[in-house]
């Protein structure tokens, strides 16, 4: 802490009361309410906006959704020639709730993609959120203001995949085969 204080700066310690006091250059005191608010929980009269949130808590609610589609093509050309086709369609969702104090950071986990969140609560129904999401297919950050009750949508990460293979024989004759896959994840954020 010696490092965010100047010279003439004044610590006190009181034991009986378990606090500490610091007499402060007025041009440094939003510093160091913000440095000790970050790394403390503050209590006291004059501890600045930023340090009463500390200790509210957030339960955030990320909903992930899947739109997948793909489809494959298979054509051969011998002994037994054919076209054939195959057209596929699903969709999922899952939901996860998460509980965290006010200004710290959590986290949730999808398989290999991780969802972090950090959540600071404002005046009445008001909330600043954080969130980012760490995929193999992408990624997406973003910084939100949300009401109590609202649900929005974040961001989408969409993962396309092609894969074509070709055979070629004299006994069964040539083959072609192509495979495409589209799977879109949107991702939902609310305050429950």
């Amino acid at each position: 802490m010696s490092s965010i204080l100047a010279p003439k700066d004044k610590v006190y310690f009181r034991r009986a009361k378990n606090c500490l006091e610091i007499k402060l250059n007025p041009k440094r005191q939003e510093l160091t309410r913000t440095w000790i608010g970050k790394k403390y929980q503050v209590i006291g009269p004059d501890i600045g906006s930023a340090s009463l949130a500390m200790g509210r808590e957030c339960r955030l609610k990320v909903e992930r959704t899947l739109r997948a589609s793909s489809n494959t093509t298979k054509l051969k050309i011998g002994q037994r020639s054919g076209v054939n086709r195959i057209d596929s369609n699903s969709m999922g969702k899952r939901s996860t709730s998460l509980l965290l104090s006010s200004g710290r950071q959590g986290r949730i986990r999808y398989n290999d993609e991780i969802v972090f969140l950090k959540c600071i609560k404002g005046g009445g129904d008001n909330y600043q959120v954080e969130i980012s999401v760490d995929a193999p297919q992408g990624g997406l950050s973003s910084s939100v203001s949300l009401v109590k009750g609202q649900k929005i949508n974040i961001g989408e990460i969409i993962n396309q995949n092609r894969a074509r293979s070709s055979r070629l024989s004299l006994s069964s004759g040539a083959a072609v085969s192509s495979k495409e896959a589209l799977g879109k994840f949107n991702y939902f954020l609310m305050i429950d």
